[in-house]
């Protein structure tokens, strides 16, 4: 079983509370499911968030929403998103954070994809990063995170769940999904104030075009709006551990 597991909680510090800020009158993490659901491969869909009582909001969210949600360890994400595969009995995870409220499901099914084809291990679209900043998609076999359950020791190992897999390349299999113009200097992931006002504009202006606007069509918003594009260009993607690790 396609396990995606979004990634989320309510005390992020540059943001507090960012998941569940509204767009278009919902919350951002209400778009970003509706956009995951339309993958084709994915078998369920369930967000993983801690077990404080902040993030009792975001269970209330996901049982107003239908959505199945998971609770565990708030700094231990890795042992978070292990005991959430093991319950659902997932053979292979799909990593996803809930600052990506653009996420495409086209992307993701083709990470998915590449995983499959190519019998990796572990798979993602960051390395290196060729996509914008906030479509992130990592793949994982349930065996490879077991192995990084057990193994993976330092603590920052603990709070980034696939950093272990990203840092073992000689003892996974590892693939990786490129595009073709690189888009990665743009960014629409949401960390602060000003890349939410940049994703609340994009939604604000395709809207009318539904809710199944694309990766391109995005990437074809940004170049035509420079000025706007421009607003969170100055903050550089996590470098220090990886795009996907955030």
């Amino acid at each position: 079983m396609i396990l995606a597991i979004l990634q989320a909680r309510m005390s992020s510090q540059r943001l507090p509370k960012k998941v569940l800020k509204q767009i278009l009158g919902e919350p951002m993490l209400a778009h970003q499911i509706r956009r995951i659901r339309a993958s084709k491969k994915i078998d369920k869909l369930v967000i993983a968030t801690s077990d404080q009582i902040d993030d009792s909001a975001l269970v209330a969210f996901a049982q107003e929403y239908q959505v199945e949600v998971f609770q565990g360890s708030l700094n231990d994400v890795l042992a978070r998103f292990y005991h959430c595969a093991s319950h659902y009995k997932a053979t292979h995870i799909v990593r996803l954070t809930g600052d990506c409220p653009l996420s495409d499901a086209k992307i993701i099914d083709n990470t998915i994809a590449l995983h499959i084809n190519q019998k990796a291990d572990y798979s993602s679209n960051c390395h290196p990063a060729t996509f914008a900043d906030g479509f992130d998609v990592e793949v994982i076999t349930f065996d490879a995170l077991q192995q990084a359950y057990y193994q993976a020791q330092e603590q920052k190992m603990r709070e980034h769940v696939t950093l272990y897999l990203a840092k073992s390349p000689d003892a996974f299999v590892q693939a990786n999904l490129t595009t073709s113009p690189d888009t990665s200097h743009f960014r629409v992931t949401v960390d602060n104030q000003d890349d939410f006002e940049l994703v609340s504009q994009i939604y604000q202006s395709m809207s009318e075009q539904g809710k199944d606007f694309t990766y391109q069509e995005i990437i074809d918003w940004l170049n035509a709006h420079p000025k706007q594009s421009g607003i969170n260009a100055h903050y550089q993607r996590n470098e220090a551990i990886s795009v996907c690790h955030k």
